[in-house]
């Protein structure tokens, strides 16, 4: 988002609820396809966190609906590595937590997207540690890979 535009004058567009809808959905479809938006990922989170960090500022009644889109964004982006370690684990496929910048860096952008539902993230993050605590405290047997 250019810093000369504000998330109040975006709001007022007409298509702006469409717009960002759509945008929503590429972006969970793309973080779903991990593999194919490694690249993209970057600048997708980027643009969500410009939104989020414009929040505060927004005058208008009218609704940003960052508090319906960020949580599908952090649901999609959870999951989507928990189902990668899967692969890395049983396929060998490369693991893209070891580039240590990048995920600095996408980690850094999500601490800002989830601000718009904190409890709603806090809720998924719990959801999937106990579920892999579960798978854990299974041992190799309870795994279904």
């Amino acid at each position: 988002m250019k810093t000369n535009f504000q998330l109040c004058e975006l709001i007022k567009v007409p298509d702006y609820a469409a717009v960002m809808r759509l945008l929503a959905q590429f972006t969970v479809e793309s973080l779903r396809m991990m593999e194919l938006s490694a690249n993209s990922t970057y600048f997708l989170l980027t643009f969500w966190q410009r939104m989020v960090t414009s929040v505060p500022y927004v005058r208008s009644s009218e609704d940003h609906l960052l508090n319906l889109c960020c949580p599908e964004i952090m649901t999609a982006f959870v999951e989507s590595r928990l189902q990668n370690v899967e692969r890395v684990v049983r396929d060998g496929h490369d693991d893209p937590l070891d580039d240590q910048g990048a995920t600095l860096q996408i980690m850094e952008h999500l601490a800002i997207i989830c601000r718009c539902e904190y409890e709603k993230t806090a809720q998924l993050l719990a959801n999937a540690f106990d579920e892999n605590a579960r798978i854990m405290e299974a041992g190799p047997e309870g795994v279904c890979l």
